[in-house]
């Protein structure tokens, strides 16, 4: 038996709910910039993108994708 590996996703809060649609990041990001393959990188870059771009941190989430 193989391990499956899973994939992270982050989810923006929009006005409609969450969407993980990866223009809701900044411009020009696609939705490779919006999988991680962990949880914690996932979790790491949501902290990224409050701190260096502005984010407030509770309009980020991370879940399975």
């Amino acid at each position: 038996m193989t391990a499956t590996s899973q994939v992270f996703k982050i989810e923006t809060l929009s006005l409609h709910g969450w969407t993980d649609d990866p223009s809701y990041l900044g411009f020009g990001c696609v939705e490779s910039d919006a999988r991680w393959c962990s949880e914690a990188e996932a979790l790491a870059a949501c902290d990224e993108l409050a701190e260096a771009w502005g984010y407030p941190r509770s309009s980020l989430r991370v879940v399975p994708a």
